[in-house]
């Protein structure tokens, strides 16, 4: 793989790092592979990969309500948002020490998993105090857009991400200092939502 082909995803080549190492079959037609397989662009990579997220996401619940009850759903989404939510705000703990420990920081942190993990989600700031911040979220719930085709999303309560913004909020040491509430204003059968998120000092 030392010459990339002009007719290879433009992308390909932006990443070509990612597959340096790989080794073809002399009789495969690598070219043909990339070309037929690769992702076109940025945002169709992006776009597949927030699929697979969601795919596990709703077969994880899907497998373990057939196996230990649906009941179980609820809980076993909100304890894997919660662990998420906290690694993730570890890491960019760990990038950004002086990140604000108040509801401007919780609130920055939130807009770093969009821009990282959640790009079909849009964001508008409707308050942004330390004591007090509010955040719409629009778009495309792909957790419910899964989670309904499976025949699950019942089950669950929405926004599924509740325990995400609460694993944030401990991550940064505030559990007892701030409350947070997620308020769900519009969620159709094609996962179009609009939810409020609500953060303030108790």
């Amino acid at each position: 793989m030392s010459s990339l082909n002009q007719e290879l995803p433009e992308i390909f080549t932006q990443l070509a790092f990612f597959r340096a190492q790989d080794i073809y079959h002399p009789y495969m037609d690598w070219q043909a592979l990339v070309r037929d397989f690769y992702p076109d662009s940025l945002l169709e990579l992006t776009r597949s990969q927030s699929d697979i997220t969601a795919s596990f996401y709703g077969q994880m619940l899907k497998q373990a309500g057939e196996l230990f009850g649906v009941q179980r759903m609820q809980e076993l989404s909100r304890r894997t948002f919660y662990q998420i939510g906290k690694g993730m705000a570890q890491r960019h703990v760990a990038r950004k020490p002086q990140l604000e420990r108040n509801a401007r920081g919780i609130t920055t942190l939130l807009l770093a998993a969009i821009y990282t993990s959640s790009p079909e989600y849009r964001f508008e700031i409707l308050q942004f105090d330390a004591g007090h911040a509010r955040i719409r979220i629009t778009g495309t719930d792909r957790y419910h857009r899964i989670t309904h085709a499976l025949g699950i999303d019942q089950h669950l309560q929405w926004p599924a991400f509740d325990g995400f913004f609460i694993g944030l909020r401990d991550e940064l040491g505030l559990a007892e200092l701030y409350s947070i509430r997620s308020q769900l204003n519009h969620l159709d059968e094609h996962s179009c939502c609009d939810y409020e998120i609500d953060i303030r000092a108790t």
